[in-house]
C-alpha cells in the first residue's frame, strides 16, 4: 500500500456561515492522504497519484464559495476518486486559520476519510 500525501496546504478560500466570511474569506489549511495499492514496482508517474494534479483539483475546489468545510471535503474526495479511481482511502483535514468566534484562540476544522471497495 502506498500514501500520497499533501500536508500543510494553504489557501484563501470563502468557505462558510456567515457572510463576513464570503465577503473577506478565510486562511484555510488542507491536509490531504490518499492510499491505493500499487500493482507493481512504481517508476512512472502514471502507476501512481501525481500529487501537482491532486493540488490543482483541492485549489479549483477552493475557488468556489461554500458553506460547510465538511462538504467541502466531500466534494474535494469526490473529484479526485473520479480523476484517480485506483484510490482506496481518503483522508481529509481542513481547518480554519481565523475562526469567526468572538473571543475563540485555536484552530477549529474538520476531519474526512473515505474508503473504498475496488
Amino acid at each position: 500500500m502506498i500514501t500520497v500525501f499533501l500536508h500543510d496546504l494553504r489557501f484563501h478560500a470563502y468557505q462558510g456561515l456567515f457572510d463576513e466570511e464570503h465577503r473577506t474569506g478565510n486562511e484555510l489549511v488542507v491536509n490531504i492522504e490518499l492510499r491505493y495499492q500499487e500493482k507493481e514496482r512504481v517508476s512512472r508517474l502514471d502507476q501512481t497519484i501525481n500529487y501537482g494534479e491532486v493540488f490543482q483539483i483541492i485549489k479549483t475546489r477552493l475557488k468556489t464559495p461554500g458553506k460547510l468545510l465538511e462538504s467541502l471535503a466531500m466534494d474535494i474526495a469526490e473529484d479526485l476518486k473520479t480523476t484517480f479511481p485506483q484510490i482506496l482511502e481518503i483522508n481529509i483535514s481542513i481547518s480554519k486559520l481565523q475562526a469567526p468566534i468572538l473571543n475563540f484562540q485555536g484552530q477549529p476544522g474538520i476531519r474526512y476519510q473515505k474508503k473504498f471497495d475496488l
